[in-house]
């Protein structure tokens, strides 16, 4: 809790401590004891849609999974949703589907960009 004014400017990390006037001049002493908690929050690279459970599968990982191709992002999501890789496809939130040979940059996809599961329909016989 920060009760003196001063903002905390927290980037790149280090951190900087400014009072309401810009940076605390170089001889400035300050007697107080800050605590400073930082809390990291892991947000998905991707989000799924489940057309058939309704559900959303968040893909964990780096910015670079990204730059893989569509058919390792499908094994992840086979993995979190139980579903054989052979009975879904991908598609972006416009409705382009996703194949396989491709990668994701050829998508133009985002972070935190969300796509949607549909599962073929299996004509028996």
């Amino acid at each position: 809790m920060l009760e003196c004014g001063f903002h905390i400017n927290v980037t790149s990390g280090y951190i900087m401590c400014l009072d309401k006037h810009g940076d605390l001049p170089s001889n400035f002493t300050y007697c107080c004891a800050i605590t400073i908690i930082f809390q990291s929050e892991r947000r998905p690279v991707m989000r799924v849609f489940n057309a058939v459970t309704g559900e959303t599968l968040s893909i964990m990982g780096s910015e670079a999974l990204l730059h893989t191709s569509v058919a390792r992002l499908k094994t992840v999501v086979s993995m979190q949703s139980g579903l054989p890789v052979s009975t879904f496809r991908l598609s972006t939130p416009t409705g382009v589907q996703l194949y396989d040979c491709n990668r994701l940059q050829d998508y133009a996809i985002l972070v935190g960009m969300a796509f949607f599961l549909y599962v073929h329909h299996v004509i028996s016989v």
